[in-house]
């Protein structure tokens, strides 16, 4: 194993470790703070670079996505699905409302494009 790639586990293993430790309050703080730093590098963000950034996103997924096997697949989805499914539940009224807005935008913006 090359020491990049070991050095990267070794993170990922320390990073498991301290969520696995975390209470739903620093957790929902971590994430809050996630969302702000990278809602403030995207501001700053050319639509150029938006657009490499995406594409990067869209290649990087469809490769993953093809090398897995149907059972990956399932077991993918199957967690987005019950993610998605915890998030809306304890989800409020306004943050539901504010949710349906955005797709709504979002799928007009589409389809006049």
């Amino acid at each position: 194993m090359s020491s990049k790639r070991k050095r990267k586990d070794e993170l990922a293993a320390r990073q498991a470790k301290r969520r696995a430790t975390e209470s739903e309050e620093q957790r929902c703080a971590r994430l809050e703070a996630n969302a702000v730093r990278n809602a403030e590098a995207r501001s700053a963000e050319s639509e150029v670079q938006l657009c490499v950034r995406l594409e990067a996103n869209a290649v990087r997924n469809a490769s993953a996505r093809s090398t897995e096997s149907e059972v990956q697949q399932c077991a993918r989805l199957e967690t987005n699905t019950v993610r998605t499914a915890a998030a809306r539940s304890a989800e409020s009224e306004v943050q539901l409302c504010a949710r349906l807005e955005a797709n709504a935008l979002r799928n007009a913006a589409a389809r006049s494009a």
